[in-house]
């Protein structure tokens, strides 16, 4: 791994550790509201384009629940953010997916 990559990383890993943080802040904010959860993903070099597809099914989001941004740099999707209503049978997977994926 070179150096861009190991910047490259250490930036998703920022971006996912602020997602997480910001999904904490908000639902201290509304106490009773049920408040979508909003989780950064960046594009998996094992995945790809695939990446979304993989994430669904690792945490077994429902189609009915969710929603996808992709967040693109100037050519191409860097990452995505899954914005969904969180249940917590969720919980599990995203801990998979975290655990895999650190």
């Amino acid at each position: 791994m070179g150096v861009f990559d190991s910047v490259k990383k250490a930036s998703q890993n920022l971006a996912v550790k602020q997602s997480a943080e910001d999904n904490a802040r908000v639902a201290t904010m509304f106490p009773g509201v049920e408040l979508p959860r909003v989780d950064y993903i960046p594009k998996s070099r094992e995945y790809g384009t695939a990446t979304p597809t993989a994430y669904i099914a690792t945490v077994g989001l429902l189609p009915e629940e969710f929603g996808i941004l992709p967040v693109n740099s100037e050519s191409a999707a860097q990452g995505f953010e899954f914005v969904y209503r969180d249940r917590p049978e969720y919980a599990r997977g995203r801990a998979a997916w975290h655990r895999h994926h650190g």
